[in-house]
């Protein structure tokens, strides 16, 4: 009986580890630096810019975090800045749903919801969209999945 009772214990770990294991092994993530041009409404003039990109997705929604920088005309840093909580992440692409947190570039009334989605690779691309800004960047994003 002690015997049997050992390894019903013994099995009943190592299922737990395997299940265990099986979640990390699902785990995927999407980042880069990229850069690209983004326009905010009312103003037709595009402005360089770069994005930063970092997310993660596990067995918890997405989670991470983006930012926008640019220049003004006087030099000055300025960006669009939040985070990322809802979305899908592939080995070929992504689409991200997330906040603006703050902002310096366009006004962006925050919080205000975001999207980010684009394609992974060497020369990936990514479309950024909210209601007040709009941006595509092409560069290095790598995901895994």
């Amino acid at each position: 009986m002690q015997s049997m009772l050992l390894t019903i214990s013994l099995f009943t770990t190592l299922l737990l580890l395997f299940s265990s294991l099986s979640s990390i092994a699902s785990a995927a993530d999407a980042s880069g630096n990229v850069g690209g041009t983004i326009m905010c409404t009312g103003n037709p003039v595009g402005q360089n810019s770069s994005l930063v990109l970092s997310a993660f997705m596990g067995d918890v929604p997405v989670y991470g975090n983006w930012e926008i920088t640019s220049f003004d005309s006087l030099g000055n840093p300025i960006s669009v800045t939040g985070y990322l909580n809802a979305g899908n992440i592939g080995v070929d692409s992504f689409s991200l749903e997330g906040t603006v947190t703050s902002d310096s570039i366009c006004g962006i009334q925050v919080p205000s919801e975001i999207a980010l989605m684009g394609d992974c690779g060497s020369s990936g691309t990514v479309r950024v969209a909210s209601n007040v800004l709009e941006g595509d960047f092409i560069g290095d994003i790598q995901c895994t999945s």
